[in-house]
């Protein structure tokens, strides 16, 4: 690369940083591309109906499934009417410490820690989360990075999008009998309907890496904790929903910028009186 007017050649060191900059630009590009084509895939799920076979009917949600390619593990939907704002399940889904007070636990075993790992922006992180399993079981593990998506503008709608990792700087392999299951599909589409009404669809594909136990019996279990995974969920969204004073309300003291920027863009993107 040459300077026309003076006949010099560039610096070395000029040229170098613009090579790196063009890189790294060309790189964002790329995970904005992935993360759009995830997006779109994710959304196009939740919204067809095509191959989904209704598992179980409840009193407040459905649970269904379908085949997912290349494995016997079925892809889990479940989707209902919660009883409070938009805001207050959201909130719930965002402090991920707090997730092992409602996550549903059997005899002690379950999801035991839960931590978040990275803050990557207001609505992006990643999650770690451990958990128990009965002798003669061992436990297992798991990353997840998740981000949202803002389609507030498309009918009251918010996407998160959950992607599955493998590995993260800040998290030691797994070791001393701990396996990382794998998230090969997930993510959460909250629609608001009413001021203290929202609508809330779940999709997962989870292998815990159990080889040995039947399919049948690992899809069974998937989806009898899923409907485990709804009661708890939604008593619990109610909950911040009606204690203003309660432990989410001092975390979103601790944490004003992002709540709210949130709280801000329900209520415009809502035309919405308040929330909370």
């Amino acid at each position: 690369v040459q300077y026309h007017r003076d006949h010099e050649t560039v610096p070395p060191k000029l040229l170098s940083a613009f090579e790196t900059s063009l890189h790294t630009r060309y790189e964002v590009i790329q995970r904005v591309r992935e993360k759009v084509a995830a997006s779109r895939a994710l959304l196009d799920d939740f919204e067809s109906e095509d191959e989904w076979e209704v598992s179980s009917n409840h009193e407040h949600f459905t649970i269904g499934w379908k085949q997912f390619a290349g494995s016997p593990l079925h892809k889990v939907r479940m989707e209902g009417l919660v009883d409070c704002n938009l805001f207050a399940m959201i909130s719930l889904l965002m402090e991920i410490d707090m997730y092992t007070e409602w996550v549903p636990n059997i005899a002690g075993k379950g999801l035991v820690l839960a931590n978040e790992v990275e803050l990557l922006s207001k609505i992006s992180k990643v999650g770690f989360f451990h958990f128990g399993l009965p002798w003669p079981l061992q436990d297992r593990d798991m990353l997840v990075l998740g981000y949202g998506v803002d389609l507030l503008a498309e009918g009251g709608k918010i996407l998160l999008v959950l992607k599955n990792l493998e590995e993260h700087k800040d998290v030691p392999t797994p070791g001393g009998g701990i396996t990382r299951v794998k998230l090969h599909a997930g993510g959460v589409l909250f629609q608001s309907i009413t001021e203290k009404t929202c609508h809330v669809s779940y999709i997962f594909n989870v292998d815990p890496q159990l080889a040995y136990m039947p399919s049948w019996l690992l899809n069974f279990l998937m989806k009898t904790f899923a409907g485990a995974v709804w009661e708890r969920m939604s008593s619990h969204a109610q909950a911040i929903d009606r204690a203003p004073e309660g432990k989410y309300a001092q975390r979103m003291k601790e944490r004003p910028e992002l709540y709210n920027m949130l709280k801000k863009r329900l209520v415009t993107a809502q035309n919405l009186s308040s929330i909370l």
